[in-house]
């Protein structure tokens, strides 16, 4: 009897054993893909400038914060904006957090427009501090027709699906007041 029972507790450990080997060979194979918390963490109270560059139009513009306002920039103007236009941006500078890491590997940057001659670079700054810096990429609609745009911070190979049309967001809530107004 002593004897059976004995055997029924090494097959349980040795049933647990194949389970924790499975496991650590399932995580080492596919750890946590490589996923960051966000692809921003910014804290807004900090920054005093965003640039938005994209060199393939040859296009600058930057958010400034200063004593008397926010105002919209560029080489030759200087445009005043309002708080709540700007809070959709502040937002995604806060806390963008990744679906998933698509791509880790530089060649796939013009597949997902996430470089300089087609992304739209986003920098955030304190004074001359880089806070954050990330190329916004191609975006497009899911399977559940949800929109997602591909981003990649500046200085690395990881390209992240996000949610939402960055794209857009940052067109509606920064550009269009600029383009309007020129």
């Amino acid at each position: 009897m002593k004897k059976k029972k004995n055997n029924h507790f090494l097959w349980i450990l040795l049933a647990v054993v194949v389970v924790l080997i499975a496991a650590l060979e399932i995580y080492e194979r596919y750890g946590d893909q490589g996923m960051t918390k966000n692809v921003t963490n910014v804290n807004t109270e900090k920054i005093t400038r965003i640039a938005l560059s994209n060199a393939k139009n040859d296009q600058y513009l930057s958010l400034r914060k200063e004593e008397s306002g926010l105002f919209i920039t560029s080489e030759k103007i200087q445009i005043p904006i309002e708080d709540d236009r700007i809070q959709p941006l502040m937002l995604l500078l806060t806390k963008m957090t990744p679906i998933e890491r698509v791509s880790t590997n530089s060649e796939d940057n013009e597949q997902f427009e996430t470089m300089d001659e087609m992304g739209l670079r986003v920098t955030a700054y304190h004074n001359k501090e880089i806070l954050t810096d990330f190329f916004i990429g191609k975006t497009m609609e899911n399977e559940n027709h949800q929109m997602m745009t591909y981003v990649r911070q500046q200085g690395t190979n990881d390209i992240y699906k996000v949610q939402g049309d960055l794209r857009t967001t940052f067109a509606q809530n920064f550009l269009s007041k600029f383009f309007l107004l020129i």
